[in-house]
């Protein structure tokens, strides 16, 4: 049973059938404009500075923009990626399944990865969550946020071999990460499973 409120009787309880019905009828007919199609519609300056969260994973320095970002967990548990598998496991976190995820098969080329033993013992400690903690990228260190000039940034020109580059950030010796390319290299990472 719900309850649902009738313009003209007052409040009453209906089957949940009944009172869905009940509230889409409401909406259809609902005379007063939506608040949602009142506000005003901001524009997005291309060359506005934006904010970074930038990030230490072996030797490389990556970032993300604030906006995609969910957050930042510690890691209680020991994680670590003999193997260096793009996955390294799943966990839960806020009720979201989250993938968690070692970029640096990613960064590397194959033949620097394979001599790479120094990188196959570390234990990270800490994961940068996007996608609504859908997915997080383990870290050796978060260095921090800072503002980015976009004019200072060196995009990439074409997806080519490099999908997961958004850009270069030179003051920061950065890479941007594009986490669309990066869904698209996990999508493919999960069906070649």
């Amino acid at each position: 049973m719900s309850l649902c409120v009738d313009k003209e009787s007052g409040p009453a309880l209906f089957e949940e059938e009944t009172a869905l019905s009940h509230y889409l009828n409401d909406l259809l007919l609902c005379q007063e404009p939506s608040p949602i199609l009142e506000q005003e519609v901001v524009q997005v300056d291309a060359n506005a500075p934006f904010d970074c969260m930038f990030f230490q994973l072996a030797e490389f320095t990556l970032a993300v923009k604030m906006t995609q970002i969910s957050g930042v967990e510690m890691l209680d548990a020991d994680v670590r990626n003999p193997s260096l598998d793009l996955q390294v496991c799943e966990r839960n976190i806020y009720g979201t399944l989250c993938r968690i995820i070692d970029l640096t098969k990613v960064l590397l080329p194959a033949e620097r990865l394979e001599s790479a033993v120094h990188l196959r013992n570390r234990r990270f400690r800490q994961i940068i969550l996007v996608d609504n903690n859908r997915i997080g990228f383990v870290c050796d260190e978060v260095l921090g946020a800072s503002k980015v000039v976009p004019a200072t940034v060196r995009w990439r020109s074409e997806v080519g071999k490099r999908p997961w580059m958004a850009g270069m950030i030179p003051d920061q010796k950065a890479v941007l990460l594009d986490l669309a390319g990066l869904q698209g290299i996990l999508q493919k990472e999960e069906v070649q499973r």
